[in-house]
């Protein structure tokens, strides 16, 4: 029943679309765009693994969004965050697998509010830092120590 009503909804849409567009108004585009892609989004997320309700939907909207445009890397965008109290440790894996070097940081309880933003160039001071650091606790101090008494007990018995 769902596939039903998706693809329902997908089909008025493209025949809005095309009258939209034959009809020479620049008006209501995007919005037909948006909706066709999420409709196909739906479809597909019915044989596609479960990543969430709105995943695929999501994903497929970019993608029609950005295949119109010509870019498609600017139509998808995939939103990573790093939280406050997460160990830098977990923030570079998060950088290993998505391949980005620069997440925001946003409150765990409010997601919509940005502390600021952490990036590989940051990971890397910290490192750095902790590094100098570990040098300096493992450095070893030579004291040299002279036994005056010594060499003077020996000089006085020769």
């Amino acid at each position: 029943m769902p596939g039903r009503v998706i693809v329902g909804i997908l089909l008025v849409k493209w025949i809005i679309w095309s009258v939209s567009l034959g009809s020479g108004t620049s008006g209501g585009v995007l919005a037909l765009l948006l909706m066709r892609g999420g409709a196909l989004g739906g479809l597909e997320a019915m044989p596609l693994p479960d990543e969430g309700v709105g995943f695929w939907p999501l994903i497929s909207m970019g993608a029609i969004l950005g295949g119109t445009m010509r870019s498609p890397f600017t139509g998808v965008i995939f939103a990573v965050v790093a939280y406050p109290d997460e160990p830098l440790r977990v923030v570079v894996y998060y950088m290993a697998e998505t391949g980005f070097t620069r997440f925001p940081v946003v409150v765990r309880s409010n997601p919509h509010k940005l502390l600021g933003i952490i990036s590989l160039s940051d990971l890397l001071k910290a490192r750095t830092h902790h590094l100098e650091e570990e040098h300096r606790r493992e450095r070893v101090v030579r004291i040299r120590l002279r036994f005056p008494l010594r060499s003077r007990r020996l000089h006085n018995a020769a």
